[in-house]
């Protein structure tokens, strides 16, 4: 959902990154507004700004106290959430009840909070955010879930494995499941056994990461790194998961870019071809010159004296500043963008300070 309106006029937008989040909304009821939401890498909201600043602070998957800014003067309050991470009051540090949402007779959450002094929070249950300007509710990947009659009005991204009802919010049962990734309802039970050996930090992070992975593959199945048989979890398998959602998220950017698409991007693009030369020559021209002729390693200021193209072996390649591997272009890009990108922000360095000369690459041949 990308537009909201309200009898024939538009209410409401919403701007989303490659990764399927809601990074902007601009909103005009009850009074036009605009904000802006930041994700921590498991896809939890850690934060929005505009006409609300707000930083929200999470222990173990709870949300436990945001601060709220206006200004130079920033305001804590605090989180009380149920066992399922869902909040239910929210208290200023004198203690005094802000906010209040309802547990009994409100399962799928249709009775709005209640706040006598005004206290506006839009968090509902995990991975929930309600939007005045519609009456729905953002989870996750999905935009307009009800809670009036506890459905979506858009059917599960990932069909009938998410469960048998592609509507239905966590399969008709919210008080024992949540859906943070409006994809598939998780039982609090499936993690029961676990528990007794994992901390809870390390298996918070580890749903985490399962929940972004399998939402991009939904087969995706993980056993610990540990020893056969053990159902204990470390930093480890958090570090793993990490790297493996890190590079299923580069390759889900780089596939929804024409410009950029294939598993070997920089190498289809830039592998020894005209405008790498033209790089790797504008790299020895912009160097710093060195006494004897050569140029500086703008690392470590040692000269090299090898120039490009010389028919002898250089001991020095250029290198992106920030690092190419993790530029990312928007799906408008046009490969003309790419290679234009590709000859900013390079410098000189040394074969021991550059990492390619490190890995021996072919590159130092020429």
């Amino acid at each position: 959902m990308t537009v909201v309106q309200l009898n024939g006029s538009t209410v409401g937008t919403y701007t989303y990154n490659a990764l399927g989040q809601r990074i902007a909304k601009t909103s005009m009821l009850p009074q036009v507004s605009s904000q802006r939401f930041a994700y921590d890498e498991g896809s939890q909201l850690i934060g929005e700004y505009g006409t609300i600043n707000r930083d929200y602070i999470w222990m173990a998957g709870l949300p436990v106290a945001m601060v709220d800014t206006n200004g130079t003067t920033s305001t804590f309050n605090y989180v009380h959430a149920d066992g399922l991470g869902t909040p239910r009051a929210i208290s200023n540090a004198a203690g005094i009840t802000q906010w209040l949402w309802s547990y009994q007779g409100n399962p799928f959450g249709e009775q709005q909070p209640t706040s006598s002094s005004g206290y506006v929070f839009n968090l509902r249950f995990p991975g929930q955010y309600f939007n005045l300007e519609s009456g729905l509710v953002t989870n996750g990947f999905r935009d307009c879930y009800e809670p009036a009659t506890g459905r979506y009005c858009q059917s599960d991204p990932m069909g009938l494995n998410g469960g048998i009802s592609t509507y239905a919010y966590v399969g008709g049962n919210p008080l024992v499941s949540v859906d943070p990734t409006g994809l598939a309802d998780e039982d609090e039970e499936e993690m029961r056994e676990v528990l007794t050996e994992t901390s809870p930090f390390v298996l918070t992070q580890l749903k985490t990461l399962m929940r972004q992975i399998r939402a991009i593959d939904p087969d995706y199945a993980y056993q610990t790194i540990g020893p056969a048989g053990s159902i204990r979890y470390t930093e480890a398998d958090v570090e793993f998961l990490a790297s493996v959602l890190r590079d299923m998220q580069r390759e889900a950017i780089y596939s929804t870019c024409p410009a950029v698409q294939g598993s070997n991007v920089r190498g289809a693009l830039t592998n020894r071809s005209t405008f790498r030369n033209a790089t790797v020559q504008k790299a020895w021209d912009n160097a710093e010159p060195g006494p004897n002729g050569g140029r500086l390693c703008f690392t470590c200021k040692t000269e090299v004296l090898v120039p490009p193209f010389s028919g002898e072996k250089r001991d020095w390649d250029g290198s992106h500043v920030p690092s190419w591997t993790n530029r990312y272009f928007p799906t408008s890009s046009t490969r003309q963008d790419i290679i234009n990108a590709y000859q900013e922000g390079v410098r000189l360095e040394c074969i021991g300070c550059n990492r390619s000369g490190q890995n021996n690459d072919g590159r130092f041949n020429k």
